[in-house]
């Protein structure tokens, strides 16, 4: 199973959505974007630094959403192309079916080959927006499609129905067999951001329904009012919805990621307006304003919320990545705009200004807060991605703030209008054992990070800057960064390591990349 980090969307052509995965002795995952790398729920294994740049890409806009690791050296990537020519190796589909289409990447980065790639499509848009691959390499994606022709197998709905549809498929290891692929919607407009399975190969998808009429089946809350979040569970075949139910308010609901534990347990994470969500057992069982993080716990059986509660104050406050460890704890990171969000044994109490990036854990049971801190400037401080070890907590994001907190001998100011900041919260002292910045003169921004078997930290994001640090090799627009802070780390004589990843297309091609994200863990 996994843990993850989903997929963020974010408005300046960025997609949030890459690497999920954690690398601890404490947490046998890895993937949730980085999933753990999805950086949600791998299982772990080592994740060697090594010397590598390349870039991927075709001749026109090529948008990577989501991530895993799946060993030292074989990555999967996946997103969304409109290149014509885009490289296609071993692939299912190797031609381009027209608007938008789907890509799917599998990389040896070790010895510099693709594996295989493929185009998943048909001739509207197809945006995949989260990968899972299981222990024998299948690979398992979801996202949205407005293409009619989108390829089927096996399916449990094999027609387009309106608007945006969700699609789910599964891919055979060699890239070049699908095994299923199905539509799944209503008369509206419907979408897929977070994807997991259990060990028989069961589906989980987490999204939202704007439609009347979506497939209900033994649900845990058969209401839909604005916009709403819901789950659902595919049988292993990809054939048989096992569960499919509404989770909301009256008001818009916005689901972000799930992520299964080991006993099967399935966490919903996400945003809500509602002053009814469900809640339960909860840490707090009313409404805030505007719009509050909600965490949800739901049994193995899917027929009872076992805790529900919202985390927020009285502005808007969005989690972007979620990890749960082997006591159940929940860890959140994101970013709130209220100047009255709960903080608990904090490193900072008090709200910078813009928006704060925040670090809450929340206690096994879901009734109590353990931990919340406030950590931002005055201007914007998004946290994106987290990863946990020995009572550690490690967050990239991206910064505007000229005053975003540094520690002595670190990068202490912004290099452009945003820069992807990297820090180590230590939760036995309540202390930052270090945070800097990472940047260039354009925008830069981390969107995933991952501990490998040495502790070193493994960073990835995005980035428009020709003079990223130690970078030699900008592909033009934006590329992927992936970054090594090693260890131990330094403090006075910080410098950075020579060496660095980029995933791009040349002057015509743009990546966004997106992480777990949420990054997830396996």
């Amino acid at each position: 199973m996994k843990k993850r980090v989903s997929v963020l969307f974010l408005s300046f052509l960025l997609v949030v959505s890459l690497i999920q995965c954690y690398a601890t002795a404490e947490t046998p995952r890895s993937n949730d974007i980085l999933r753990e790398a999805k950086f949600d729920d791998l299982s772990l294994r080592a994740l060697t630094a090594q010397q590598y740049s390349n870039s991927w890409g075709g001749s026109a806009d090529d948008e990577v959403t989501a991530f895993w690791f799946e060993g030292p050296d074989i990555v999967y990537l996946a997103g969304t192309t409109t290149s014509t020519d885009f490289p296609d190796v071993n692939g299912y589909q190797t031609t381009y079916a027209g608007g938008t289409d789907g890509f799917i990447m599998k990389l040896n980065i070790a010895t510099d080959t693709v594996i295989y790639s493929t185009y998943i499509g048909g001739e509207d848009l197809d945006k995949i927006t989260d990968i899972v691959v299981d222990d024998e390499g299948n690979l398992f994606a979801t996202g949205f499609t407005k293409s009619a022709d989108l390829p089927v197998a096996s399916a449990y709905q094999d027609n387009y129905v309106n608007q945006e549809d969700i699609f789910l498929l599964k891919l055979d290891p060699t890239g070049d067999d699908l095994i299923y692929s199905t539509y799944f919607g209503g008369d509206g407009p419907d979408k897929s951001y977070s994807i997991d399975i259990d060990s028989d190969g069961n589906v989980y998808i987490f999204g939202n329904g704007y439609g009347t009429n979506i497939p209900l089946v033994n649900p845990i809350d058969d209401e839909r009012y604005l916009e709403e979040g819901y789950f659902l569970k595919f049988n292993s075949t990809g054939n048989g919805l096992n569960f499919s139910s509404y989770i909301g308010g009256s008001d818009r609901d916005y689901a972000k990621s799930i992520s299964l534990d080991d006993d099967n347990n399935v966490y919903l994470i996400g945003s809500t307006s509602s002053t009814d969500f469900p809640h339960l057992n909860g840490y707090d069982t009313s409404y805030n304003g505007a719009q509050d993080c909600f965490v949800v716990k739901v049994n193995s059986a899917l027929d009872e919320i076992i805790y529900s509660t919202y985390i927020g104050g009285q502005a808007a406050d969005e989690p972007n990545q979620v990890f749960v460890d082997d006591s159940g704890q929940v860890y959140l990171t994101g970013y709130t705009i209220s100047s009255d969000f709960p903080t608990i044994n904090a490193y900072d109490e008090v709200f910078g200004g813009g928006m704060d990036c925040f670090v809450c854990i929340l206690s096994a049971d879901g009734s109590s807060l353990d931990y919340s801190t406030y950590i931002g400037g005055s201007a914007v401080d998004i946290g994106q991605a987290l990863a946990y070890s020995n009572e550690a907590v490690y967050i990239t994001g991206y910064s505007k703030s000229n005053d975003f907190p540094t520690t002595s001998g670190a990068d202490s100011s912004l290099s452009g209008e945003i820069d992807c900041f990297v820090f180590k919260l230590n939760l036995s002292t309540d202390t930052l054992d270090y945070s800097i910045y990472l940047g260039g003169s354009g925008d830069d921004y981390g969107q995933g990070i991952v501990l490998d078997a040495d502790q070193n930290i493994l960073v990835v994001g995005n980035t428009d800057s020709e003079d990223f640090p130690t970078d030699e090799s900008h592909n033009g627009a934006n590329d992927l960064f992936l970054h090594e802070i090693p260890k131990p780390v330094p403090t006075e004589d910080f410098e950075l390591p020579p060496w660095i990843l980029y995933v791009g297309v040349g002057v015509a091609g743009v990546v966004v990349i997106a992480v777990v994200v949420y990054f997830r863990r396996r």
